[in-house]
């Protein structure tokens, strides 16, 4: 069992290391226990909450009609900035990294 887990997490950094190198600067870094089933190390929880909201609103704006104003998707985008920082978010920073912005 352990020299399994020690074959891919050796495995693993070996495919975090290439694709850390080729990876870009917006996109977050992959680490070898990323690569190995059942081993993560403890978790940030307002990482968590941050990513989770950036899932809501990206979600969330999939499912805006096409044909939606311009005038009513700046309202829609200003709302969701309201509800994230009643949260504790900046909710303007999420929604420009969802939309890239």
């Amino acid at each position: 069992m352990y020299r399994v887990r020690h074959e891919r997490y050796n495995a693993g950094l070996i495919a975090s290391a290439i694709y850390n190198v080729n990876r870009s600067k917006e996109t977050k870094p992959v680490y070898p226990h990323d690569f190995v089933p059942g081993m993560s190390l403890p978790s940030d929880p307002e990482e968590e909450q941050r990513e989770a909201a950036k899932r809501g609103v990206a979600l969330a704006i999939a499912r805006v009609p096409n044909s939606i104003t311009s005038q009513e998707f700046e309202t829609l985008k200003q709302n969701m900035i309201e509800r994230l920082n009643k949260q504790g978010l900046d909710g303007a920073a999420i929604l420009s990294e969802v939309l890239h912005e």
